[in-house]
């Protein structure tokens, strides 16, 4: 690794960049841009290939995922098997071609140029990069790309300024990405409910540590709602689901 100078934008845009809506969905997308080139890297010609087991990716995830849930359930948060059950009855047949993933992908693990945001300069945080099928990937991103016309609760999760003014939405996000990549999106609505599922768990294994009294931390009491918000926000989506 080498050290880069930059800005890393956290939960607000610098207001003395003096974006407006047409700088913030360029930086969106500038931003979203890398994503996509990365999943168009021939890991293979870098001599990546043993970096992962790209084979059998997704069905290793929605298990994992789902015995991670299983073990960290509390008497107090519903089991939620039928999104789970869904889960695992939807794991496509045949995977996309592998990539690289980075597996957190989002604007706060971003190094910007300092003076000239529009320019990304480093992307940080790989410590969950794997290789296997890139809609996982982007299904991660925009589990975490909170919207401005989001329920009050959804919001709640925002960890980014996603929702500033001008952002992209989720589904512009998704087409762009499609038109970009040429990977067929349209069964999305599977790795949509994995990536909010996905983050439930992690909710979830957080809170059952401080439901068993091994962290204090006050602010981990209110998890197990979230996992609710999350998990039920998986019902509305497999609802309206044509899979």
């Amino acid at each position: 690794m080498d050290k880069v100078e930059g800005y890393s934008i956290e939960t607000d845009i610098p207001a003395a960049w003096g974006f407006g809506p047409a700088e913030n969905h360029q930086l969106a997308m500038s931003m979203f841009d890398k994503l996509i080139e990365l999943h168009q890297v021939d890991y293979k010609v870098l001599g990546l290939e043993n970096f992962g087991r790209p084979d059998g990716y997704v069905r290793r995830q929605i298990e994992g995922w789902t015995m991670r849930f299983e073990k960290s359930l509390t008497d107090d948060v519903e089991s939620f098997a039928d999104v789970r059950e869904w889960l695992l009855d939807k794991i496509p047949s045949k995977q996309n071609s592998s990539a690289i993933l980075h597996g957190d992908f989002r604007i706060d693990n971003m190094i910007v140029d300092a003076n000239n945001p529009l320019h990304v300069k480093a992307v940080l945080d790989w410590e969950i990069s794997a290789l296997g099928d890139p809609l996982m990937d982007l299904a991660n991103t925009l589990a975490y790309w909170v919207q401005s016309d989001d329920t009050a609760a959804m919001k709640a999760f925002a960890v980014q300024p996603s929702d500033a003014d001008g952002m992209p939405t989720r589904n512009e996000l998704l087409e762009y990405y499609g038109v970009k990549t040429g990977i067929d999106i349209s069964r999305f609505d599977f790795y949509a409910v994995y990536g909010y599922f996905r983050n439930a768990v992690i909710l979830q294994q957080i809170y059952y540590r401080f439901y068993h009294g091994q962290t204090t931390d006050q602010r981990f009491a209110r998890f197990a709602l979230g996992v609710k918000t999350l998990c039920e926000h998986c019902r509305a989506l497999i609802a309206v689901s044509k899979l």
